[in-house]
């Protein structure tokens, strides 16, 4: 009967799905199961009588647990009944075990030894590192947005806030909406929104408040928090808009003060182009009313015709663009040339012009070529008479 119950015994010692450990009173291995080697990557015959702490741990922590052992056999087991610590495999990786620690005697009462039971927590402990880091990174972004962020637990007391909202709001955790709010207008709004985020939506809009004796405006956005798709809470962001509603109500007043420039410019424009009107009109009643009868009359020796007719032709053209579109700066005609334009446009042949501006006929091609160049269109099958007068 004892073998059989020796035998079960080794059976759960072997399979046991944690480390057991027996050391002696030098440390040394006593007895290791076939989970403690797997994890050490080494066989029974290769651990057994070793040192465990000189062999089986990182040499930075050999001393410290050393000591631990030796308290242990001393018979000061509370303190150390659960340690955890970093063991060394045969291919120098360390694993990260925690312990649970006890010891046992000889039949005089001695403690002659320590048994041990360990868990490989090592991907428990890297995942929980990870975590952390990941903690401290999200915070961080939280903590640096410069505007409010905040959540609520299912009891409606604020579990988290950033550095803006404790700024803003000051110390909130543990206290619920109705601690915070600035008024009871604005708490009803967080109530009813915090009661359809808790519901499942998101909500969002812009509130007003009095603050420090100006009003100000928040952006708020409500949303639930989910954990295996349950609600277990609710997150939201205030985001100060006060700047922007005043640049848009500043804005407001410019465009009714631009509008209004604006009729009064057109108006301006419009009384500009009666008296333009006006002056022509005045012009036009002027030379047909007045100086053309004259013209008419007059009966001067040596004048010809043709004479006459130019000068009938210019006071009639004397209100249209072609003086201001041919003494453009950028045309660089002469005033000779200018003149001879004018003769152009008014339709006088070349000999006629010769004859009015008592030049030779081949000054008044050449004058024509050159108009032709400058005006850009020497070449290209245009009739100089027609251009002018079109343009």
């Amino acid at each position: 009967m004892q073998k059989d119950n020796n035998n079960i015994a080794q059976i759960y010692f072997d399979n046991a799905n944690v480390i057991v450990l027996a050391l002696d009173a030098e440390a040394k291995v006593l007895l290791i199961n076939e989970k403690g080697c797997e994890v050490l990557g080494c066989k029974q015959k290769e651990v057994i009588g070793k040192h465990w702490f000189s062999n089986f741990l990182p040499s930075d922590y050999c001393l410290q647990y050393q000591r631990c052992f030796e308290k242990i056999m001393s018979g000061e087991l509370d303190t150390f009944r659960d340690e955890e610590n970093p063991i060394l495999t045969k291919q120098g990786e360390e694993r990260i075990i925690s312990w649970h620690n006890s010891y046992f005697k000889d039949e005089r009462g001695n403690i002659i030894g320590t048994l041990s039971c360990g868990q490989d927590v090592t991907g428990y402990r890297q995942a929980e590192k990870k975590l952390r880091k990941s903690e401290i990174l999200i915070q961080t972004l939280i903590n640096s947005l410069p505007f409010d962020v905040f959540a609520i637990d299912l009891d409606g007391c604020y579990l988290m806030q950033n550095t803006a909202c404790k700024k803003n709001w000051g110390d909130i955790i543990d206290k619920r909406p109705n601690e915070v709010a600035p008024n009871k207008r604005i708490l009803k709004i967080w109530e009813d929104n915090n009661i359809k985020a808790f519901g499942g939506e998101v909500v969002e809009g812009e509130e007003c408040f009095e603050c420090n004796g100006r009003k100000k405006y928040i952006y708020n956005i409500v949303s639930p928090l989910y954990d295996k798709g349950s609600v277990i809470g609710i997150i939201g962001v205030n985001i100060d808009i006060t700047d922007l509603k005043n640049a848009e109500v500043m804005l407001k007043g410019q465009k009714i003060d631009l509008e209004k420039k604006n009729i009064a410019l057109q108006e301006i424009i419009a009384q500009i182009e009666i008296e333009k009107s006006k002056i022509k009109e005045n012009i036009a009643i002027n030379v047909s009313e007045f100086l053309m009868p004259t013209l008419k009359r007059m009966k001067i020796k040596g004048v010809s015709k043709k004479h006459v007719e130019f000068f009938e032709s210019q006071l009639k053209s004397m209100t249209s663009a072609f003086g201001r579109n041919i003494t453009k700066k950028e045309l660089k005609l002469t005033p000779r040339e200018i003149e001879v334009c004018d003769m152009i446009k008014n339709g006088l042949a070349s000999k006629e012009i010769a004859n009015l501006l008592h030049i030779s006929l081949q000054t008044v091609e050449k004058h024509r070529g050159t108009i032709r160049k400058k005006l850009g269109i020497s070449g290209k099958g245009i009739n100089l008479t027609t251009y002018l007068q079109k343009n």
